[in-house]
């Protein structure tokens, strides 16, 4: 028990993956978009519509409440 560390905030981001800019593959494009990040091919403004790499959320339109 003496030789276990204790977590900082900046370790528990690194574990659970928070925060955490990812690395694209070489001749990639880092674009951020809409609080998240992805990775294209080529650069563009709107990831969502060209050949990238984006996160399962990231393109999602937001749902609106019926109004009662």
């Amino acid at each position: 028990m003496k030789n276990l560390k204790k977590f900082s905030r900046a370790n528990l981001k690194d574990v659970f993956g928070g925060a955490v800019i990812p690395r694209c593959p070489t001749n990639w494009y880092l674009i951020q978009y809409n609080g998240y990040y992805a990775c294209c091919s080529a650069y563009t403004e709107n990831p969502c519509q060209g050949m990238c790499m984006v996160h399962v959320n990231m393109c999602a339109v937001p749902i609106e409440e019926d109004p009662i």
